[in-house]
């Protein structure tokens, strides 16, 4: 990711730009060169129109891309974090991150060169954000903001270009698969590691899966061991973006794939492509071969049924039949003893955003009959231990893999129910001024009792939750 893609301002005014230029009648003088004279006067309209109303919806009062949940005076360092780690959830807004990062990094006169990190730099000294910008790029002040200067080779008509293609993926879905992955065994001693909203592809995001998952990995060489990724590789889940976002830094690397196996679920920006990295790219490596290319799996402990779904394909729902699959699948586990776990992208409910508006009702039948023991989701990059809520035991949420956030939460401020606990570590820049959360990950160690000793560990390999430890000292807590 490039420092002023990351910037909201800088692609607020590249969308105007391109906005302005799809809202101009072509020159024929120029339509030959033109990289917009493809579009046809119908496509024009419908690609400006999706912009005139994203940019409505980013340039609202308090439309920061859902990080802050508290009312827009109580905020605080939201337009720091705007300016250098936005990551919008709409749609096209995302669609325009893609495209501006694809044509910056395809101009001649765009050089990429590491960032100037003097004063952005935490305890570990990665970035806090990303280590790359543009050379040439000005940075001022105004105020108490970071405003990015005006780049030379940002050519609306291209970047128009790419966005129009990006609209195109976006509402031209791959299809559905028609069937699941075939169940597949795992050992009653298997180790999976879990994590969510991994593929921003930023410097401590790969630390993470390079240094800290990779050990983890390691220590178990003679167990089985798994990687799910529990959704969304960032901006928009191009195929290049998943090569390069996801696939390159995954903690599997090729030469193991027929050791560890390899999963990943949907997530919302993989969608904003129409599925197309996600089910062309990551499903195509052979890492992910045992998923058959399909967006659903099941897992199958001696103890528990793990059904993985696909919560993106139609947005925060359970598409073409899941949620009567996941009843027949928990249902039959039931009658064989097992527990049942799902792994999903959305949330089921949330402390700090919105529940689901549909998984409730979708997947009512299977909480009313307590088929539900354990779920595990991501989106609200945060970590999240929520108390026994809405029939489900051990419901946790564990988004906070790859994109930076703010954390200003101290560790005295009162948790929100039905929450028990948030992971609120973080490391602050020179002088202090900026709070940032550490990213981490899940490890469930299952037993052949059925206990599994699930361990949260955060960017320094450290675990943070549970009362019960390890030979190592590291602290877990027993899910049963």
């Amino acid at each position: 990711m490039i420092e002023p893609v990351l910037n909201r301002d800088f692609v607020v005014r590249n969308a105007r730009a391109v906005l302005r230029e799809l809202k101009t009648p072509p020159d024929d003088r120029r339509s030959t060169r033109d990289p917009l004279a493809g579009l046809s006067q119908e496509e024009r309209v419908s690609v400006a129109n999706a912009l005139d109303k994203a940019i409505a919806r980013e340039t609202a009062v308090g439309a920061l891309h859902g990080h802050f949940d508290r009312p827009p005076g109580e905020r605080q360092g939201e337009a720091p974090l705007a300016d250098w780690a936005y990551i919008s959830r709409d749609p096209t807004m995302s669609i325009v991150q893609s495209a501006l990062e694809k044509h910056l990094c395809g101009v001649a006169g765009a050089v990429i060169k590491p960032a100037d990190q003097s004063d952005r730099r935490g305890e570990a000294r990665l970035p806090a954000v990303t280590a790359t910008r543009l050379s040439g790029m000005t940075v001022t002040a105004e105020g108490d903001r970071r405003v990015l200067g005006a780049f030379s080779e940002t050519d609306p008509r291209w970047v128009g270009c790419w966005v129009a293609e990006g609209i195109r993926w976006f509402l031209g879905k791959e299809g559905f698969p028609p069937l699941p992955a075939a169940p597949l065994d795992i050992g009653a001693n298997a180790r999976v590691l879990l994590v969510g909203d991994w593929g921003s592809g930023l410097p401590r995001a790969r630390a993470l899966a390079e240094t800290v998952m990779k050990t983890w990995l390691d220590e178990a060489h003679d167990r089985e061991r798994h990687v799910v990724h529990l959704g969304d590789i960032y901006y928009s889940g191009w195929q290049g973006e998943c090569a390069e976002r996801f696939l390159s830094p995954w903690p599997v690397k090729p030469a193991q794939a027929g050791i560890i196996g390899s999963w990943c679920l949907n997530g919302n920006h993989d969608m904003y492509s129409g599925g197309r990295g996600y089910f062309r790219t990551v499903l195509g490596d052979a890492r992910f071969a045992r998923q058959q290319k399909s967006n659903r799996f099941v897992l199958r402990h001696p103890k528990w049924e793990i059904l993985g779904l696909d919560t993106a394909y139609d947005d925060d729902s359970l598409a073409f039949g899941q949620a009567a699959w996941v009843y027949q699948q928990l249902g039959a586990a039931r009658g064989r003893k097992k527990k049942g776990m799902l792994l999903s992208h959305h949330q089921l409910f949330s402390a700090y955003e919105s529940d689901s508006q549909y998984l409730g009702t979708q997947l009512r039948a299977s909480l009313e009959a307590g088929l539900i023991r354990a779920w595990f989701w991501g989106h609200e990059h945060r970590c999240a231990i929520y108390k026994p809520h809405m029939g489900i035991e051990f419901a946790r949420c564990i988004g906070h893999g790859g994109v930076p956030v703010y954390q200003w939460r101290g560790d005295a401020d009162p948790v929100k129910e039905p929450a028990g606990y948030e992971f609120r570590s973080c490391f602050t820049t020179t002088g202090g001024l900026e709070r940032w959360a550490v990213f981490g990950f899940t490890v469930l160690d299952f037993k052949s009792d059925g206990t599994i000793h699930c361990y949260y560990v955060d960017a320094s390999g450290k675990t943070h939750y549970g009362t019960q430890h390890d030979e190592k000292g590291r602290a877990y807590e027993i899910v049963h």
